[in-house]
């Protein structure tokens, strides 16, 4: 009968660090990101191994959320500038505050393409999480890429003074790159 009891109590004493790893499982899982195991609570090495690995598990996977609430905010920063300039400009042309020609127009759609982009980069940041992403990268040539961002951003351009525009771009020879040159123009712009 001694020799049950001493069985059961060994037992119970392997047994309680998982019962307690369990009942932090259940709190990560019910919201409480900060949830951890205890270490130090048994002699067993592999029981401690498994403790510290599953709250360096719990740790990464707080870092990811945190990652993708800071990513959430950076995205829907990007997405109110463009947005907030193309209602801004709408409104000042529908006010007649700004005229309606065709430097203006080249503007919105300036801004139209930049949320494209945006959201073009949504989908290719939603592919790579998934791991499907398939980037085709070629030779460019970056002063071509920034001449062409640079003609686009010409009419927002005008007037920012000596350097700025199309012919910055030429002046400085040809660069070469292997690169996504829509990548590329993106970040040009």
């Amino acid at each position: 009968m001694a020799g049950g009891a001493v069985g059961f109590w060994r037992a119970r004493r392997l047994a309680q660090p998982l019962v307690e790893l369990a009942a932090v499982a259940r709190q990560l899982r019910a919201g409480l990101s900060g949830a951890r195991g205890r270490t130090g609570t048994t002699k067993v090495q592999e029981i401690e191994d498994f403790i510290a690995d599953f709250n360096a598990m719990a740790d990464s996977a707080e870092a990811a959320e945190r990652e993708r609430r800071l990513s959430n905010a950076a995205i829907a920063h990007e997405l109110r500038t463009p947005l907030t300039v193309l209602n801004g400009r709408l409104c000042g042309m529908a006010d007649g505050l700004f005229a309606l020609d065709q430097a203006a127009v080249q503007g919105l759609l300036t801004q139209t393409s930049l949320l494209t982009r945006i959201v073009d980069d949504l989908r290719l940041l939603t592919l790579a999480q998934a791991g499907q992403l398939a980037l085709s990268c070629e030779d460019c040539d970056l002063a071509r890429v920034a001449a062409d961002v640079a003609k686009v951003l010409q009419p927002l351009l005008a007037g920012a003074g000596p350097g700025a525009g199309a012919g910055a771009a030429a002046r400085n020879g040809t660069r070469r790159s292997w690169a996504h040159p829509a990548s590329v123009a993106g970040v040009a712009a």
